[in-house]
């Protein structure tokens, strides 16, 4: 077949797939009582128990005789029983009616319903066919009439074998289709989850620095003007940054498509730069971290954002003398640790419930580390966290990137 005549085959049956099914049954019986009426008018009349039949009433009757196909969806089996009852009255009546009835009657009982109803049906329409002609003594017939009715059976069991996978085809596409867009939902809510992280991280951290640096200018203003004008630049410059910051991931949430440019997000190359501006908040950080230390993906972002949350808490919540972050880049792990000695009883409530520290923990476990954190012998307080460089699970990877 060439490719217009598919194309035009594929047009065809994609209307008449849009035909309501007893319209298409309507016009089925009209072309079969057509045609079996074309037969009748064609074929030699021969007189029956009543005398010669006239042929408006050959008309009718063959009408009537094709009339059950309307409803062969329906009730496969009583559109059988109707037209091969009808078909053998009209033969036994002198009116010689073409099975063609009947043979569509099976394919119905054969595509619509079970194999023990076509299997019994067709050794019906066997049996009764099969006496018909041996009455008749056309014996030529017979094998030709076997092959017809067992080829017409068979037929409709394959176009209902097909029929059912295609159905089957289609709700596991539904099903599929409803799956994708649970992920996408699940996608989505992840998404923001881990913005809404982020945004914790960014405003925690900068609005730490901003107050103190506000607290630290408000007390100097008079006594050392150029300490509290370096102050407030400090304030402007961490008030734009945190801006930008929540632009960037709130275009993130307006976003229609993931073509939108996004910023970098940091890494442990960018730990020096962190604490140097706490370090400028007036927080005593000394940072222990081999020199051009790097790595990037989600890991490094988890441990920039350890830091980052550690050291803010220790900004809002303690006045430590000394602080000490420790990055160890090792073969098969991170291993950030951050200490302080600042007051236990500020600890011991950011261990009770502080968002803070929860947050720390599900850096962690995101890709597949362990967060420690609690008091120090002596006072003051410890975090440290182990992250191995290959996490655990493709979603963790997923969310925390």
């Amino acid at each position: 077949m060439s490719v217009p005549m598919r194309e035009r085959a594929a047009r065809w049956a994609a209307r008449a797939r849009r035909t309501p099914p007893w319209l298409q049954d309507l016009v089925l019986a009209i072309v079969v009582s057509e045609a079996d009426l074309a037969a009748v008018l064609l074929s030699e009349r021969t007189d029956g128990p009543f005398g010669e039949v006239s042929t408006p009433v050959a008309a009718v009757v063959v009408v009537l005789v094709a009339l059950p196909l309307v409803f062969r969806r329906s009730n496969p089996g009583l559109t059988m029983l109707l037209t091969g009852f009808g078909a053998g009255a009209a033969g036994a009546v002198g009116i010689p009616v073409q099975p063609l009835a009947p043979i569509v009657a099976l394919y119905t009982v054969a595509a619509w319903s079970t194999l023990t109803d076509t299997v019994v049906t067709t050794a019906i329409f066997l049996t009764v066919t099969t006496s018909l002609v041996l009455s008749t003594g056309q014996l030529y017939v017979l094998y030709s009439n076997t092959l017809i009715v067992l080829g017409v059976a068979v037929l409709g069991r394959i176009i209902r074998s097909h029929r059912e996978q295609a159905h089957e085809l289609a709700l596991r596409a539904h099903e599929l289709g409803l799956e994708r867009e649970e992920r996408a939902r699940l996608a989505i809510r992840t998404e923001r989850a881990r913005i809404a992280r982020e945004m914790h991280d960014v405003l925690a951290h900068s609005t730490s620095v901003m107050v103190v640096q506000a607290t630290g200018a408000q007390r100097l203003v008079r006594t050392r003007p150029e300490a509290a004008e370096d102050a407030l630049g400090v304030i402007a410059e961490t008030g734009r940054q945190s801006l930008a910051d929540l632009r960037r991931m709130l275009g993130l949430l307006r976003r229609e498509d993931d073509r939108v440019p996004t910023a970098p997000q940091p890494t442990l190359v960018d730990i020096p730069d962190l604490v140097a501006e706490f370090v400028d908040a007036g927080v005593p950080v000394d940072l222990r971290m081999p020199d051009r230390t790097s790595l990037d993906g989600p890991v490094g972002l988890s441990a920039y954002r350890i830091v980052q949350e550690a050291l803010t808490n220790v900004l809002k919540h303690a006045d430590p003398q000394r602080v000490i972050v420790d990055v160890r880049l090792l073969d098969t792990r991170v291993e950030v640790e951050i200490l302080d000695d600042g007051g236990a009883a500020r600890q011991l409530d950011t261990v009770g419930g502080g968002y803070g520290l929860v947050g720390m923990r599900e850096r962690a476990g995101l890709v597949g580390g362990t967060l420690e954190a609690g008091p120090r012998p002596g006072g003051g307080f410890r975090v440290a966290a182990t992250l191995p460089l290959e996490p655990s699970g493709d979603d963790e990877r997923e969310d925390a990137a």
